[in-house]
């Protein structure tokens, strides 16, 4: 039977440890990449986009999710929508906001981060989406946002027309 040098023995074992540490880091990171990934699926299947591609900012909250399905659906009806939130006002925005829908996408039609991280844009928007599924008439809808938010506890809101009767 050989002998092993003690020499070699304490090098095997430092080297045993290192593939170890390794080992459960590697098992941390794909654990964290697992949990990360049923997260995202779980937080997305809470609302049915109806097949509407969304970016990922989108996704933060139910609310913003439903907002943002209820902009692509509603478009048309968001331009006849004011926003109170205050981005008549905010200088930094790459285009002024003439309605609700400018809250959602730019003038090129993609989709903007803005309504993601401001409440009352989203409030505003499920506000509306409920009143659809009502069957609120138009008119009735900017009505009804109109004596919400004109109190003077928000900013002034976006020059908005009117929708048609």
């Amino acid at each position: 039977m050989p002998k092993i040098s003690r020499k070699r023995t304490i090098k095997n074992k430092k080297k045993e440890k290192g593939n170890t540490a390794l080992g459960v880091v590697f098992l941390v990171v794909i654990v964290g990449v697992g949990a990360l990934a049923i997260w995202v699926a779980t937080s997305r299947a809470n609302v049915d986009t109806g097949g509407i591609e969304l970016p990922n900012y989108a996704y933060r909250t139910t609310a913003v999710t439903e907002s943002y399905v209820a902009a692509v659906r509603l478009q048309t009806l968001f331009e006849y929508i004011p926003c109170y939130c205050g981005c008549v006002d905010m200088s930094h925005l790459p285009y002024d906001h003439r309605h609700l829908r400018d809250c959602f996408y730019d003038d090129a039609g993609q989709f903007t981060q803005h309504a993601a991280g401001c409440g009352t844009c989203i409030d505003e928007a499920t506000t509306v989406w409920s009143m659809v599924r009502d069957d609120a008439h138009p008119i009735d809808i900017r009505n009804t946002i109109d004596n919400m938010y004109s109190g003077g506890n928000y900013p002034p809101p976006t020059n908005t027309p009117m929708p048609p009767n």
